[in-house]
């Protein structure tokens, strides 16, 4: 079947696009749907279900959406003991019509998380076949990932399964972010190149909101060995996240370097002596604020802060994911894009391949990005350290020629984010609607 456009499917209209404040309460009953965010929504049409003729629009895809947020294990009922799955409680007038109404389909949104484990395509898939909603009729709507189709697939594989879900990526962050950057104008685009020229204080730009990923603290404590603070802009908070707080304070280097394979790379360059002597220091300082107080308010929308980036020259970027096997863009390089800042990105094998692809640049012109090839996360991890260590050990002045060789691609690099948040209808089309209908339209095709 050729679709021509997707209608977003509600029980009520007047409930879509509100954030759930009870995701971790019980569903209301018989009510299942739940929606977190307005990322998009005024690009998709909406309809009220009992208000649609399939009949009379076959070529249209009707999609009944479920949106879940936060901790996934809430969704799919494994984070609290008895909890009811979201999808044991879709209603049986539902099911029968995904089952018996061709162009209806149930579709799990999550265009704004990328950590599908395996663990999720099984919790998923199997209450899916306990309600009896065929696995052909759903439809995962993922944040753009380069592996997660991987996972679904070596699942499919171990379990012998030849009846798969339908998978569609979207680059939400790459689009929502190019929206903030034209709704927010953080600069008077006719004096750019001034902004550019003026030296700067400070060589990097470090912000960690949280540190409890293994990566972020390797670089915190490789850099305080280093005395790399005082000279960067580096932030972290000890103090007021509780969680952080006790996590801290209960690691320690037995602890932190059980799984030697895994951080085999930092072994190497922060001894137990490095730790028993420089890791309590690094605890005292508790907190290094470079731009707000309220960290708890902060999150990667919303809140910008150019005169730190007009500060400072280049931003390392520390991705969520980095030992896991999870491979996406956050919003965190397009934050430094944002705001001209070339960056090192501290992530999974590929993110720089991913960036190119979406039309930016990056700066391999002017410094060793290899480390974006590497799939062993321990060599990564070398190669990165070594390329801070080497821009490190180049003097301001350095820096800033090294920079202004770079405006035309950092120039480059603003107006492709600016220009995806000034086209954000046609970029939902082409990676929303047509995207999910080519993926749709693939499946019948291969299945039929």
């Amino acid at each position: 079947m050729k679709y021509s456009k997707i209608v977003h499917v509600y029980d009520d209209l007047s409930k879509t696009n509100v954030t759930n404040m009870e995701i971790n309460a019980p569903f209301p009953e018989p009510h299942p749907q739940l929606w977190f965010c307005s990322m998009g929504e005024k690009y998709h049409t909406k309809q009220k279900l009992s208000e649609i003729d399939f009949e009379n629009n076959k070529d249209t895809l009707y999609c009944y959406i479920v949106e879940p947020y936060g901790d996934f294990g809430y969704f799919i009922g494994i984070t609290q003991k008895g909890q009811v799955p979201v999808i044991e409680k879709i209603r049986q007038d539902i099911i029968d019509k995904l089952n018996n109404i061709p162009n209806f389909y149930f579709m799990i949104q999550t265009k704004h998380e990328g950590t599908y484990h395996d663990s999720d395509f099984q919790q998923i898939q199997n209450q899916l076949i306990k309600k009896k909603i065929p696995l052909r009729k759903t439809i995962l709507n993922i944040l753009t990932s380069w592996y997660v189709k991987d996972v679904y697939n070596s699942y499919l594989k171990r379990i012998k399964s030849n009846d798969p879900m339908i998978i569609s990526l979207f680059p939400t962050f790459f689009i929502h972010k190019g929206e903030e950057l034209v709704r927010n104008n953080f600069y008077d685009e006719n004096n750019i190149e001034n902004y550019l020229q003026q030296p700067r204080e400070k060589l990097f730009l470090y912000y960690n909101r949280r540190i409890r990923k293994p990566h972020r603290i390797i670089l915190l404590l490789l850099m305080y060995k280093h005395n790399m603070f005082d000279n960067n802009l580096v932030s972290y908070n000890l103090e007021d996240f509780i969680e952080e707080k006790q996590q801290m304070s209960e690691l320690d280097y037995g602890a932190f370097t059980e799984n030697k394979d895994e951080y085999s790379s930092f072994l190497s360059l922060f001894s137990e002596n490095d730790w028993n002597t420089l890791y309590p220091k690094f605890k005292e300082t508790k907190r290094r604020l470079i731009d707000v107080e309220d960290w708890e308010r902060l999150n990667g929308f919303g809140y910008e802060f150019p005169e730190t980036y007009l500060k400072s020259y280049i931003s390392i970027v520390s991705e969520s994911m980095f030992f896991e096997p999870h491979r996406y863009n956050s919003e965190k390089p397009y934050k430094s894009m944002a705001h001209f800042h070339p960056f090192i990105l501290v992530g999974g094998a590929f993110t720089l391949k991913n960036l190119k692809e979406q039309g930016f640049k990056t700066f391999d012109k002017w410094w060793d990005e290899s480390y974006d090839n590497e799939l062993d996360n321990n060599k990564r991890l070398l190669k990165i350290w070594k390329l801070i260590c080497e821009l490190n050990n180049k003097s301001l002045k350095e820096i800033h020629q090294m920079y202004q060789e770079m405006i035309p691609t950092l120039i480059h690099n603003y107006k492709v984010l600016k220009n995806a948040g000034l086209n954000m209808k046609d970029l939902y089309k082409k990676y929303y609607d047509d995207n999910i209908i080519q993926e749709v339209e693939n499946y019948d095709k291969e299945n039929n």
